[in-house]
């Protein structure tokens, strides 16, 4: 989505440890132990709004990354609160895979931050 510079290396190492030298990251611990099977169980069904909320998030995201494709291409640079809304949206969108593949049990915020 054009929200990094740097290429990335073609070091594919298996390492257990982070090399800490990319700027992008992400760290999901799953939650595997103090299960309540129940909230698992109904948990496709407390996915439903914030589900709803992410797509139109995501469909908001397209045309803010068309406009923002616009944007670099005249001005050579983001503009802030649309580079803002895009991380906001993509962060959004990992915490709401998270939950939904049972990673975390804490229930995603209604928030692009």
């Amino acid at each position: 989505m054009w929200l990094r510079e740097p290429y990335p290396a073609f070091d594919f190492s298996m390492a257990s440890q982070d090399p800490e030298g990319d700027p992008l990251r992400v760290d999901i611990h799953p939650q595997l132990e103090n299960r309540n099977r129940l909230t698992v169980g109904l948990r496709f069904l407390w996915i439903i709004p914030i589900a709803l909320y992410s797509f139109f998030v995501a469909i908001a995201a397209v045309f803010v990354a068309i406009a923002a494709f616009f944007a670099v291409l005249f001005t050579g640079r983001w503009p802030e609160g649309m580079r803002r809304f895009m991380i906001g949206s993509l962060r959004l969108g990992t915490r709401v895979s998270a939950y939904g593949y049972l990673l975390v049990d804490d229930y995603p915020p209604f928030a692009i931050s």
